[in-house]
């Protein structure tokens, strides 16, 4: 029975998208500029877009960019700085369009990974040299934390459409009224 107004600004202001903090239309691409505020933050232990006042933090998220991430890491791989990036476009026909969209780069990008750390594992078998001990950089698990997050997308997706917790539907013929105020007349609030 909660209803807000068109135009009206709703949602955690660090995490809103440019077109949400400005209370237009929005869309899937909202979600997926969320996404890539927490994806920065994983990697960087900070927001992208910060002020000191909500109306600052607004501002921050209108007008700039965010802190460049290798600044805090120098590691990242620059593929995975593109997709990052490209979910934090101010312009949603920038960003990517759909959540399929990103989960299909970032699979294209673990694909990469995974050959790239195979074809060093058989170079060094190749030499008769024992590979040295795998050690996994914060790099690498920010970033495998990060791809465990977008495969959770479709599934959250799923769960939303099929609400377990759905009330049934009312059948509101055999509605009864129910005096909720010592006051008589009509009350509207």
């Amino acid at each position: 029975s909660h209803s807000t107004q068109a135009g009206a600004v709703l949602g955690t202001i660090n995490y809103m998208s440019p077109e949400q903090a400005r209370g237009q239309e929005i869309d899937g691409r909202t979600d997926i500029f969320s996404l890539g505020v927490v994806l920065y933050e994983m990697i960087t232990g900070n927001q992208p877009f910060k002020g000191a006042t909500p109306g600052a933090t607004f501002d921050a998220i209108l007008n700039s960019p965010p802190a460049p991430i290798t600044s805090s890491s120098p590691d990242l791989s620059n593929d995975l700085l593109r997709v990052i990036s490209r979910t934090l476009e101010k312009d949603p026909e920038v960003r990517y369009q759909t959540a399929s969209d990103l989960r299909a780069e970032l699979r294209l990008l673990q694909k990469n990974l995974d050959s790239h750390a195979t074809a060093s594992a058989e170079n060094i078998s190749t030499l008769g040299v024992p590979a040295p001990p795998k050690r996994v950089s914060a790099y690498w698990k920010h970033a495998a934390i990060a791809l465990g997050v977008i495969a959770l997308i479709p599934i959250v997706a799923a769960l939303v459409g099929k609400n377990p917790f759905a009330r049934p539907v009312t059948n509101w013929l055999n509605a009864t009224a129910t005096r909720l105020t010592s006051n008589p007349g009509v009350e509207y609030f």
